[in-house]
C-alpha cells in the first residue's frame, strides 16, 4: 500500500468482512467494485452506511479520506424501492408535412416485486401520400434483477426473458406513368421512410423460435409477374424471441421530456402494488 492509499472495512449483515485499499482521492462510486470483490458478491445493488450508532448513509461523492479507517455496513438492495412496484412509461410522436407523415412511439415497462416484470413497445409509421403504413408491437415478460456495472458506475436493471413481436406493412402503389419503373424497382418514396424506421425499432434478442407470415395479394393482371418475384410489399407476421434489455437507474429516473422530445420516463406506483 504506497502513501497515497487508505483502507477501510466493509462487512454484510450476514457477517461477511474484507478490507478496501483504494487512493485517498477516489470517490466511493470510483471503489464499489473493489466493495464488491471484498464482500464477493455478483454484481448486486447495495447501500453503505456508517457501522455507528447514528448508522449515517455513506454517499457516493465522499472519498475514501473520509472513511478511512472506518468500518462500512453494505445492505444488499434486492428489491429496491425505486424500481420496485414501479411503472415507467414514454411516448413520442413526430409528424411532417401537416400529419402526411407520422411516426410515433409508445413504450411501457412494468417492475413487479418478486423479480417479474413486462414490458410493451408501440411503433407506427405511415406517408400517407404514397400509402405506407407500418405497425409494429413488441411485448415481453421475464426477470429482473438489480446490478452495480462499474463502467457505467451506475445501477443497472436487467432484463431477460421472452419476447412476441408483431409487426405489419402495407404499401399502397398507385403510381403515374413515370412512376411505373420506379414502383417496379422498389425505389419510391416509402422506402426512405422504412430507412428511417429502422433504426427506432432496435430490439435485443437472439434464438428466434416460431415466425409466420401472412403476405396479402390482390394483384391485377398486370401484377402476377411481380408477386411471383417477391414484388409485393404487404406483409403481416408475428415472430417469437428471446428478450434482453438492460436500463439505467441514471436512464429510467431522468423526467419525461414530453411527447415531441427524445428521452426521460414517467415514473408512477403499479396500482393494488403494497
Amino acid at each position: 500500500m504506497t502513501e497515497s492509499q487508505l483502507s477501510f472495512r466493509v462487512a454484510l449483515l450476514s457477517g461477511v468482512e474484507g478490507n478496501v485499499t483504494a487512493d485517498a482521492s477516489q470517490k466511493v462510486v470510483e471503489v464499489k467494485s473493489k466493495i464488491l470483490e471484498a464482500l464477493n458478491l455478483d454484481a448486486a445493488a447495495f447501500s453503505l452506511f456508517l457501522d455507528s450508532a447514528a448508522g449515517e448513509e455513506v454517499k457516493d461523492d465522499w472519498s475514501v479520506a473520509d472513511i478511512s479507517g472506518r468500518s462500512i455496513l453494505a445492505v444488499v438492495q434486492s428489491e429496491p424501492e425505486w424500481c420496485t412496484n414501479k411503472r415507467f412509461s414514454k411516448s413520442y410522436i413526430r409528424g411532417r408535412r401537416c400529419g402526411l407523415e407520422e411516426t410515433s412511439v409508445d413504450i411501457d415497462l412494468k417492475i413487479y416485486a418478486g423479480g417479474t416484470f413486462s414490458y410493451s413497445k408501440k411503433h407506427h409509421d405511415h406517408d400517407a401520400e404514397c400509402g405506407y403504413s407500418f405497425d409494429s408491437q413488441v411485448t415481453a415478460t421475464g426477470k429482473w434483477k438489480l446490478c452495480w456495472v462499474a463502467s457505467e458506475m451506475s445501477e443497472v436493471l436487467q432484463l431477460t426473458g421472452e419476447s412476441t413481436k408483431h409487426e405489419s406493412q402495407t404499401v399502397r402503389s398507385d403510381p403515374g406513368e413515370s412512376g411505373d419503373e420506379d414502383d417496379k424497382n422498389g425505389s419510391g418514396s416509402f422506402v426512405g421512410v422504412a430507412s428511417e424506421m429502422s433504426e427506432v425499432l432496435q430490439l435485443t434478442g437472439e434464438s428466434t423460435k416460431h415466425e409466420s407470415q401472412t403476405v396479402r395479394s390482390d394483384p391485377g393482371e398486370s401484377g402476377d409477374e411481380d408477386d411471383k418475384n417477391g414484388e409485393n410489399r404487404d406483409y403481416d407476421r408475428t415472430t417469437t424471441q428471446a428478450f434482453s434489455q438492460a436500463f439505467s437507474k441514471a436512464e429510467l429516473t431522468t423526467p419525461d421530456k414530453g411527447r415531441h422530445a427524445h428521452g426521460g420516463w414517467t415514473v408512477s406506483a403499479l396500482r393494488g402494488a403494497g
